[in-house]
């Protein structure tokens, strides 16, 4: 064997000991990997084609419509139920994982109004009725939804398919239920036409007497009371006499059924029970008020996408960075902190009609708005690629 003479033998030591002292110093990017870990990111992608305005169906059976008329922002629509369930898999999973999230892009061009889902909850004239006007023909049942709005179609007779229709039995509805302008704070309707009213037609009979059920919201704070969680409805019977071309309406103490010719009526709001899908504002000047829901038509789009209105490019929240950086970043000190997207997430898993804001009035307005975060400091502007738009 050839022996290492001693110098040699100890200049190798040497050489070996400073080069592992210095090692840390000139480390590369791939040393990052053994010297921690970082949490796994996730992408998740959601379909806002229109069918998620529907009731969860199966492929090539017909679908539809959820009961409460809400379409896509129904907290039982498909679309509703994904949005809740990604807030739910977030909120759970914070800090374990790093969230994007993205959709099927399309183009904003504006956004109108919003409307808004009641349910006939109670007869506050006649305790314990099932009925608004009970026993008459034109009754209409305790339970039954209504869509409100600058155009309402009023009471829903069904949402079964693809197609929704409103109507009452024995009558012919006429006017928007019950448009952004108020009714007045008292009297009634005795024209044609009033502001802040919507009808049911029910027909003359053979004295050449028309009939019709009048309806308007009580107001609150001086306009339509959309938003409020329960609302008092006026609804009255009335019977309109001809003279020439004018017709001139009286409600009547009673109806054909002997019932009070005038009842108060309660309605409620169409509140989610699930709090992956709160629709009830619970920050900025709308807090605890409902949010009322979109539906196609309310915007305008190139395409026929339901779920999200806002201009966007894509992915629209993208994987935060879970370290610290700056342009002039070392690996021992970096002062910019990591980014947070969790909040983000949360935020566009709100239902649509979150982020426009009616205000009540003598005409009523709709603008976009954005409901600050219910956790501020969660959404770092960096992970949000969407452009211009109420949500950003």
């Amino acid at each position: 064997m050839r022996a290492i003479p001693l110098p040699r033998l100890l200049t190798a030591h040497l050489l070996a000991g400073a080069l592992l002292a210095v090692s840390p110093l000139l480390a590369d990017d791939k040393d990052l990997l053994r010297l921690g870990q970082s949490n796994p990111n996730v992408i998740v992608i959601i379909s806002n084609t229109y069918s998620m305005q529907y009731l969860p169906y199966v492929q090539g059976t017909t679908p539809n419509l959820p009961p409460d008329g809400q379409y896509q922002d129904s907290p039982v629509s498909k679309f509703g139920l994904a949005k809740g369930v990604v807030n739910d898999v977030v909120q759970q999973n914070n800090g374990l994982f790093n969230f994007g999230l993205s959709w099927y892009s399309y183009h904003q061009e504006s956004v109108s109004h919003k409307n808004w889902s009641y349910k006939l909850t109670a007869n506050q004239t006649i305790s314990g009725a099932a009925y608004d006007f009970p026993g008459d023909a034109f009754q209409v049942a305790v339970g039954t939804y209504a869509e409100w709005g600058t155009s309402g179609g009023g009471p829903i007779s069904s949402t079964t398919g693809t197609t929704e229709t409103f109507g009452v039995t024995g009558a012919t509805l006429q006017g928007s239920w019950f448009g952004d302008a108020p009714a007045g704070a008292t009297g009634t309707c005795q024209t044609a036409t009033c502001a802040g009213y919507a009808f049911e037609f029910l027909g003359q009979d053979q004295g050449n007497k028309s009939h019709r059920i009048a309806i308007h919201l009580v107001p609150v704070n001086g306009g339509q009371p959309y938003g409020q969680l329960t609302v008092t409805a006026v609804a009255e019977y009335q019977e309109g006499k001809t003279t020439g071309n004018t017709t001139t309406w009286t409600t009547q103490s009673n109806t054909p059924a002997g019932k009070p010719g005038t009842v108060s009526l309660t309605y409620t709001a169409a509140v989610s029970t699930n709090d992956a899908f709160a629709n009830v504002f619970s920050t900025g000047p709308d807090a605890t008020l409902y949010m009322g829901f979109m539906k196609p038509g309310d915007w305008n789009l190139n395409s026929d996408c339901g779920g999200w209105f806002v201009q966007n490019s894509l992915p629209a929240i993208g994987i935060p960075r879970d370290y610290k950086n700056d342009a002039g970043c070392s690996l021992i000190a970096c002062s910019v902190n990591p980014e947070q997207s969790r909040g983000c997430v949360l935020r566009y898993t709100r239902p649509m009609s979150s982020v426009v804001h009616y205000a009540p009035g003598t005409s009523g307005t709709y603008t976009a708005s954005n409901p600050p975060d219910i956790t501020p400091g969660l959404c770092s502007p960096s992970v949000v690629h969407t452009s211009s738009g109420p949500e950003d």
